[in-house]
């Protein structure tokens, strides 16, 4: 009987352990890395039309674009600082770190990168697309759980640097 229980407990184990091995890593969960390294991209964005909202933070996105679970698809991001965590000098999915821009003078400049949702990594972005919708928040600090303002912003890229005026979102 006791060798029963004991063989029961190691295959609970081992059901556990292969849990804890096949589940995907989604942004903000616990992850392990040796090494931070800071996203490079030439993408820049400056939003102006932020007077009333100086001090506070800024990020954006582009909106509308659907993946599904086997492409990865690309869209962009627009924040502050972005971090990679490595392991060994891997990539470790979804050891990422973001920071949101800070709003002065009315304005604020962003860096820009191309998002890729599947493999939650941030890359360079130099395009020249054009007409592109944004969506701003805008949040008192990093921790804010909802924003203080929403607006879009409708921006043409010239190798990556970009502009456009805030515009809030009547609610």
């Amino acid at each position: 009987m006791k060798i029963f229980v004991k063989l029961i407990g190691f295959f609970v184990f081992l059901v556990i352990i292969g849990l804890i091995v096949s589940c995907d890593i989604e942004e903000g969960e616990p992850y392990y890395y040796d090494e931070l390294r800071e996203a490079e991209t030439q993408g820049r964005l400056t939003i102006t039309g932020l007077d009333d909202y100086n001090g506070k933070i800024i990020s954006g996105y582009q909106p509308g674009i659907q993946g599904d679970r086997f492409n990865d698809v690309k869209y962009l991001k627009a924040g502050g600082k972005v971090e990679h965590g490595y392991l060994n000098g891997e990539y470790v999915r979804g050891a990422v770190f973001t920071t949101s821009a800070i709003i002065a003078d009315g304005q604020s400049t962003l860096k820009v990168y191309n998002y890729f949702e599947r493999s939650i990594f941030y890359g360079n972005y130099s395009g020249n697309e054009k007409n592109i919708l944004f969506e701003v928040y805008i949040y008192i600090t990093d921790d804010d759980y909802g924003p203080t303002a929403e607006g879009t912003i409708t921006v043409d890229f010239t190798n990556g640097i970009g502009s456009g005026v805030f515009i809030l979102n009547s609610n």
